[in-house]
């Protein structure tokens, strides 16, 4: 299986601190390219967008290893609620704490103070029901490639 592309976004609201927010997103993500968006929220207060985009299928996956390796059995967590994680189209959604994130950790989340990332599968047709499968298959087996290089 081949990853297309992971996008991710984080907004960094005027009680925030911007540089910390950066940090949050380099633990997360390594060295990534970051565009600032400046807006402005429904009652005037600054907000700032943060995104950017992963695009080389190796560095990708990298991710992924480097995910399991620091915090083990969260893949696991992620493949028990896949299909909620997949639209129709096949992309696939995954939150991360942005506050944990910052102090080192990675976690799950679902609220409105996270690290969102989109992640595009190269599949075909691209659907939830195919994009689900080969996700499973992938994760499945970085998890048991872990667990096998843990026991030599």
């Amino acid at each position: 299986m081949r990853f297309r592309s992971m996008n991710f976004r984080t907004y960094v609201h005027a009680t925030e601190d911007e540089d910390k927010v950066l940090q949050a997103i380099a633990f997360l993500l390594g060295d990534v390219e970051v565009k600032q968006v400046r807006s402005t929220g429904f009652y005037g207060n600054p907000i700032t967008i943060l995104e950017g985009k992963l695009d080389k299928d190796k560095q990708i996956k990298s991710f992924w290893e480097k995910l399991e390796d620091a915090r083990p059995g969260i893949i696991k967590s992620i493949i028990r609620t896949l299909d909620s994680r997949i639209d129709n189209e096949g992309t696939f959604f995954v939150r991360f704490d942005k506050q944990k994130a910052y102090l080192g950790e990675y976690k799950l989340a679902e609220g409105q103070d996270v690290i969102e990332t989109r992640w595009r599968v190269a599949v075909y047709p691209s659907k939830k029901e195919v994009t689900s499968r080969e996700l499973k298959l992938f994760f499945e087996e970085l998890t048991k490639r872990k667990k096998g290089n843990e026991e030599e």
